[in-house]
């Protein structure tokens, strides 16, 4: 009878702390089991650069299913992937029906079940229902939309008024959009993390 070589993957010191702290007996997961050393959407591991220059950091989500930062973020972003991409568990909180956001496996809040889960997202939590986050989300995002707008109206109005001499400026204006829009992504990031401290989902 032939038997099978089972090779053993490393478990980075995050991900062996996380298990050893996680209630949640997971299915695929036993004990004796460890866990993989990169991320399940993009194939590349975990803390080493990728062929685009990012690198990716161990995330995991309430089901504990461990994947790249970079990649989860987009994924959970995306309308059409509100889940996880191993067990297809809903990554919306039920009454708020904003995304739950995965975090780093060394700060992570404990895993718990869907029925477990907090109805509402801690921004719909706090201050009966938004109160202070909210309000500088609103004033942020406010914020940025008026500077979007008035680049928009430079590509707009400037060649009409002075005609190639802006013609860099006008070129520009798109990159400087794109700019605004990843400075209110990270505004939004530093809130949530601010503001949730990650002791809870």
């Amino acid at each position: 009878m032939q038997e099978l070589a089972i090779e053993r993957i490393q478990v980075s010191k995050s991900q062996q702390e996380y298990l050893e702290h996680s209630p949640i007996q997971h299915s695929v997961i036993s004990e004796k089991e460890e866990l993989a050393q990169r991320c399940t959407i993009c194939n590349f591991d975990f803390n080493v650069p990728r062929s685009d220059g990012l690198v990716e950091k161990e995330s995991i989500l309430p089901c504990s299913h461990i994947f790249g930062d970079i990649c989860i973020q987009q994924w959970l972003s995306s309308s059409l992937h509100n889940d996880c991409p191993v067990c297809r568990r809903s990554m919306l909180y039920r009454e708020c029906r904003h995304v739950i956001k995965a975090c780093e496996v060394g700060k992570a809040p404990q895993s718990l079940k869907e029925e477990d889960m907090p109805r509402n997202c801690r921004s719909c939590r706090s201050d009966n229902g938004g109160g202070g986050l909210e309000e500088e989300m609103r004033r942020v995002r406010a914020m940025l939309l008026a500077r979007e707008r008035a680049l928009m109206g430079m590509r707009t109005h400037f060649p009409d008024v002075f005609g190639g001499m802006c013609r860099s400026t006008v070129e520009s204006v798109g990159g400087r959009i794109e700019e605004l829009r990843r400075e209110w992504e990270k505004e939004v990031d530093a809130a949530f993390d601010e503001n949730q401290g990650r002791l809870e989902w």
